[in-house]
């Protein structure tokens, strides 16, 4: 949201740090600030790695194989939506964040809440 529409980065990051994020909100969130949706393939890959975080969370049992299957699917769509952003916007999210979003001005704290509101965060 800072690189992208010039959010002012301290209410940005206090907004993105309290939001309750859910899958199919972070979906939601995710075309409403690019303007277009994550990966295809990488998605598919993640659906595994959710369904083994799934069963950790619940207090139950996941072999060691499953568990490295899951990491490295994570990995994989770190890295596909890196990829796509990077190539798309400029910038990626997995990565070194020191200077991402230049020296453009910001808008004023007052605006980006009223933007990131609109966007679908909870403030």
């Amino acid at each position: 949201v800072v690189k992208v529409h010039r959010a002012n980065a301290e209410i940005a990051s206090s907004v993105v740090s309290t939001h309750h994020m859910t899958r199919q909100g972070f979906l939601k969130l995710y075309e409403t600030i690019y303007g277009f949706d994550p990966p295809k393939a990488a998605a598919t890959a993640l659906k595994t790695a959710e369904d083994t975080r799934d069963t950790v969370m619940h207090g139950k049992k996941a072999s060691i194989d499953r568990l490295r299957n899951a990491i490295a699917r994570v990995l994989e769509y770190s890295d596909a939506i890196n990829r796509q952003l990077s190539k798309r916007c400029g910038l990626k999210p997995f990565g070194d964040l020191r200077g991402f979003a230049g020296r453009t001005k910001k808008l004023d704290p007052r605006t980006t809440r009223f933007m990131l509101k609109g966007m679908g965060f909870s403030l």
